[in-house]
């Protein structure tokens, strides 16, 4: 569709260029008449060329990083106000709202002389002029288009570009809350057979496919499911110096550290990891597997970590 869309203007474009031609060898001609086919021309030529969408992400990746005309860099947390008054319908392993991710992040970035400004923002909302984007509500993210999952395209796109995002637990995108449904669904596919008991009765056995969750399908991830105390897990040397508290926490759920996986917290011995950075392409993707909601109390500190680890990342950028 982009390729026809792009022939279609290149066409307009040479008509153009004929008539502005040809208006010239017709006098007399209204001067007003041969600007505005001049602008129209130009236009239609920065348009067919890519001009204009290469001035745009420019003008993006200048909002991203903060400059003189575009101060101070933003990162935005995605909320839908109409709905947080029931977060546990739309999130997964988390019970921290948007509000309270906002009021951390401007503390321990004003503790940290880091100058940001965070912004609540609507999922339907473009991502590109924001240096980061959160996720809040863990395991589930909204989506606005769910046929196309134009929401998950934005997010990849967005980041491909080099952009950030955060997902703060859980697997990122196993659930998704369906903005136009008020409802969270499913993701993940599963299969479905017969198991038998210890009794010998016959049940219904469903298994959950982690790896074809498409968020995690994306990235190419395989999640384990493995019960980890913090005291087998460490934070890798890069991040020593970002004073980050991990006593007491538990992970339920790991990846295997290879590739393009940077491991923030390990388990050394099996290098399996509960919270890393995945680049993907000109951006990465930050990764928390862990659950920060109201029945794994051990590891509400994570949302301290986190935001520690994004600030430190943001320094560098």
């Amino acid at each position: 569709m982009k390729d026809i869309n792009k022939s279609l203007l290149w066409m307009f474009f040479g008509a153009c260029i004929s008539i502005l031609v040809g208006l010239l060898f017709i006098p007399p001609v209204e001067e007003r008449s041969v600007c505005l086919l001049s602008f129209l021309t130009f236009f239609v030529f920065c348009k067919a060329s890519g001009l204009v969408s290469k001035l745009e992400e420019l003008n993006n990746k200048c909002k991203r990083k903060g400059n003189i005309l575009f101060p101070p860099p933003k990162v935005g947390i995605i909320n839908l106000p109409k709905d947080d008054e029931n977060l546990e319908n739309l999130s997964s392993n988390t019970n921290i709202y948007p509000s309270e991710w906002k009021k951390e992040i401007e503390k321990l970035a004003e503790d940290n002389i880091i100058k940001i400004k965070v912004d609540l923002i609507d999922a339907k909302k473009s991502f590109d002029s924001y240096v980061a984007i959160i996720n809040p509500y863990g395991g589930c993210y909204p989506e606005k288009d769910m046929k196309n999952f134009q929401t998950l395209n934005d997010i990849f796109n967005y980041v491909n570009k080099g952009g950030r995002f955060v997902n703060i637990a859980d697997i990122p995108g196993y659930w998704l809350y369906s903005i136009s449904l008020k409802r969270k669904l499913e993701a993940a596919k599963s299969i479905y057979g017969i198991g038998v008991q210890k009794n010998g009765e016959p049940y219904y056995r469903r298994t959950v496919m982690f790896a074809e969750v498409p968020f995690m399908q994306r990235l190419g991830l395989m999640v384990d499911q493995k019960d980890i105390e913090g005291n087998d897990l460490v934070i890798t040397e890069q991040f020593r110096t970002a004073r980050l508290n991990i006593i007491g926490i538990k992970a339920n759920r790991v990846i295997h550290a290879e590739g393009n996986i940077d491991p923030i917290i390990i388990e050394p011995k099996e290098e399996k990891t509960p919270f890393f950075k995945i680049i993907y392409g000109d951006g990465f993707f930050l990764i928390s597997l862990l659950f920060i909601g109201k029945d794994y109390p051990q590891n509400y500190g994570m949302k301290e970590v986190i935001i520690r680890v994004l600030l430190e990342l943001l320094k560098k950028k």
